[in-house]
């Protein structure tokens, strides 16, 4: 592609355009990665990172208690689920009970951060405001034992696509300032 012969105006031409190229490849990959999200950060997808995921026995009118670690600024979600009916024999026949449980989220300090009385649907998201040891407590508002599934996820915000392509970009634009610099100092040589 180069030409030993080359003149130096048309040399001195194809080192401007190798380096406008790759200031171009540069500033569309910044562009990408400090880019706005059209939909507002509301509608960027999620990944959630499972903190404590156990299957407890809840026992008649009894407390669970379970611990996690959180850390300030971060956004969890709780979620307990456990069966809405139970089955009892009540005389010949078979009766559904409705369950039913409280559920309160506490910080380190002793704060409620989240209270669900006698409820059959027990989820959150709540955003930690002090690092330490948080607690879920889980209380069984029935007489008669029963196992629930207690979750807590920490939830964090995907980038867009666009921020990695955006790298990619500006990983790409590298090998083009390096032919402009080496055709830049091949010249003096």
């Amino acid at each position: 592609m180069l030409n030993r012969g080359m003149t130096v105006p048309n040399r001195r031409i194809m080192e401007a355009a190798i380096l406008t190229l790759a200031a171009m490849i540069l500033i569309f990959g910044l562009y990408l990665i400090f880019k706005p999200s059209p939909e507002g950060d509301e509608f960027r997808p999620y990944k959630y990172h499972d903190w404590l995921g156990t299957r407890s026995s809840l026992p008649p009118n009894g407390t669970v208690r379970h611990s996690f670690e959180a850390r300030e600024g971060q956004l969890i979600e709780a979620s307990v689920s456990y069966p809405r009916y139970m089955t009892e024999i009540v005389g010949d026949s078979l009766a559904e009970i409705l369950t039913s449980i409280s559920v309160t989220i506490t910080d380190p300090g002793g704060n409620v951060l989240l209270e669900q009385k006698d409820i059959q649907d027990a989820t959150g998201i709540l955003y930690i405001e002090k690092t330490g040891t948080h607690h879920i407590d889980v209380v069984n508002n029935q007489d008669r034992l029963f196992s629930a599934s207690i979750s807590v996820w920490t939830i964090e915000k995907t980038p867009p696509l666009w921020y990695n392509f955006g790298l990619l970009v500006i990983f790409m634009s590298l090998p083009v300032f390096t032919l402009a610099g080496w055709l830049f100092l091949s010249r003096r040589g």
